[in-house]
């Protein structure tokens, strides 16, 4: 039995720090007894206020003939660890043994347990305060506040004086830990109590603070970076990654965002065009319509994809028929960095813009092969579709931690390009396609989290001795040719390219939006009445001198675009019927 002394709990906010913990005797001057302490728990809120609620998960025995401080409490002989259990929706209180072995098994399974039910779900731990230890080091330190640390030498635990060696020379717990029990010697070590629940904001620490600025990338994917001595600006050990495997799992951000759409789905050789010269085989496909769309008026996507060497190039386009324009501009492009070899051939999907039309001509003027995977197989075109998944993982989780409006988007879709191109891709035998396309690896010791503030200097000649000598933008990634910092200014709308910025990454605010648990709107279209082909009648066009109003929003899928199109339904008041508006 463990006698604590708790600050009171702020509801739905995390709570102020906490102060030093008191002397033994001030502790023992306020909890006069088991359950005067154990309401005091409760009443600081850290253990629910319903008994139903509370469930102790290591104990052995009951309350009456053990430990327990629940009737409920989980034993030896009713293991929590037994398969099938889950430690969720209550409020948990572990005192484990103390063996690292034993705590390391318990943390991972919080950690797991945890991301399934943060919203009703905390944890309240007593343990050996030992910073160096790993389970700390993994756990402790990252997910969970302290509450109290108490130092080496206090009496703190009380066992039944008939398990204990010469009880008599042992003293008494009183009423702190009720009749019949002592208090066993001082304890060895300083103790600590920790506590986690859904306000609890973790600490960023070196693996993290890798994790959120190379675009919520997975630990093998650092370690990689590590492994391969690529500088990444934080120094690292293929250890601290590998034991600190829960750091690059954000719940609140990642396990959101990157949510792998239901299913299985073929795979092929993810080698096999790895023979062929850079660029001679590619693959695209345009995404889109992006909502809300850029502030610029952009709208959709188009990605080149090198199938040799992974590496992709992204375009930003405000119609699809703007296609053809984009493909001259990356041929120019791949031309300037000398990697535009004497055949191409480019696959895509059969949507008609890439069959008829202007970009299919284009290829044929320009002695490009281009390939079309079969009608309604988009899944066919696979390096394409997974490309844009990737981005779209980079892109949301940056946006997520970062004050961004989503109408800021194409920042964030450039930027995941750049560290897509420069990260380890397991396809590649952990190789990054930089390496592949250019011979050499790329130095990310300049990489930033995205959307932090960034200071420009200004020149004394564009400023008077009085005014500031910067001013304040925000990082959005990397100039391609030259690989300066791109700075975006909010009050002039423009992206410049500068040298030497001066950046201050808030890593507190960061944190807190990685445990931000609001849940997400529902979807403006109700599933169930989603249509698979378009609705009759239909109509695309609105007379001005018609007066409707709408009763009702749905959406089918369309074949052609492999996307998803709303449309209303409207009550014409002057004809007195149901008609469907584009």
């Amino acid at each position: 039995m463990l006698l604590l002394l708790y600050p009171p709990r702020i509801d739905n906010q995390h709570p102020p720090p906490l102060p030093r913990v008191p002397s033994l005797p001030q502790v023992v001057t306020h909890l006069t007894g088991h359950r005067v302490e154990w309401r005091a728990l409760v009443s600081a809120g850290y253990l629910s206020s319903d008994p139903t609620q509370r469930q102790e998960v290591y104990s052995d025995g009951g309350s009456v003939t053990g430990n327990a401080t629940e009737p409920g409490a989980w034993s030896l002989n009713d293991s929590a660890h037994k398969p099938g259990r889950i430690w969720t929706g209550k409020t948990f209180y572990f005192n484990p043994v103390y063996e690292n072995k034993f705590i390391m098994s318990m943390f991972a399974k919080m950690h797991d347990d945890f991301s399934l039910d943060p919203l009703h779900t905390s944890y309240l731990i007593v343990l050996p305060h030992m910073p160096s230890s790993t389970w700390m080091k993994t756990y402790g330190m990252l997910y969970y506040e302290t509450i109290i640390i108490y130092p080496k030498g206090k009496l703190l635990f009380t066992a039944r004086a008939d398990t204990t060696y010469k009880s008599a020379d042992l003293t008494p717990a009183g009423e702190a830990g009720g009749a019949h029990r002592v208090f066993v010697s001082g304890c060895p070590w300083p103790v600590i109590v920790l506590y986690r629940d859904a306000h609890t904001i973790p600490t960023i620490e070196p693996v993290l603070l890798s994790h959120l600025r190379l675009g919520h990338v997975g630990c093998h994917r650092i370690g990689a970076l590590v492994s391969a001595n690529i500088p990444i600006g934080i120094t690292l050990k293929t250890a601290d990654v590998t034991r600190c495997n829960p750091s690059t799992t954000c719940s609140s951000v990642c396990k959101l965002v990157k949510a792998p759409r239901p299913g299985s789905f073929p795979r092929g050789d993810p080698q096999r065009h790895q023979w062929r010269e850079a660029n001679a085989y590619l693959s695209t496909d345009i995404h889109g319509p992006v909502s809300p769309t850029s502030a610029s008026g952009m709208r959709y996507l188009i990605v080149f994809v090198c199938r040799s060497t992974a590496y992709t190039h992204t375009y930003f386009m405000k119609a699809k028929s703007e296609a053809t324009d984009v493909l001259d501009e990356f041929l120019a492009d791949i031309a300037q960095h000398d990697k535009r070899p004497s055949s191409i051939s480019i696959k895509s999907d059969a949507e008609s813009i890439n069959i008829h039309g202007l970009f299919q001509q284009r290829c044929r003027d320009l002695g490009i092969i281009s390939v079309h995977s079969p009608p309604y197989e988009h899944e066919k075109n696979g390096s394409s579709e997974k490309t844009f998944r990737d981005l779209g993982d980079l892109a949301r989780t940056m946006m997520a931690t970062s004050p961004f409006p989503n109408d800021a988007c194409p920042f964030a879709y450039r930027h995941a390009t750049w560290l897509r191109n420069r990260l380890p891709a397991a396809r590649l035998d952990f190789e990054t396609p930089y390496r592949r396309m250019f011979g050499k690896d790329f130095d990310l010791s300049s990489v930033r989290v995205f959307g932090c503030r960034a200071f420009v200097h200004i020149p004394a000649s564009q400023r008077t001795k009085l005014e500031p000598r910067s001013t304040e933008g925000v990082y959005v990634g990397h100039d391609e040719p030259s690989s300066a910092y791109l700075v975006f200014f909010p009050v002039t709308g423009k992206t410049r390219v500068v040298g030497h910025p001066t950046f201050i990454e808030d890593i507190d605010k960061y944190a807190a939006r990685l445990v931000n648990t609001t849940p997400l709107p529902p979807l403006p279209v109700d599933p169930s009445e989603l249509y698979h082909e378009q609705p009759t009648p239909f109509f695309d066009t609105v007379d001005a001198n018609s007066s409707f109003d709408i009763v009702s929003l749905g959406a089918w899928y369309s074949h052609e675009d492999h996307e998803l199109m709303c449309f209303t339904s409207r009550f014409m008041h002057l004809q007195s019927q149901y008609e469907d508006e584009s």
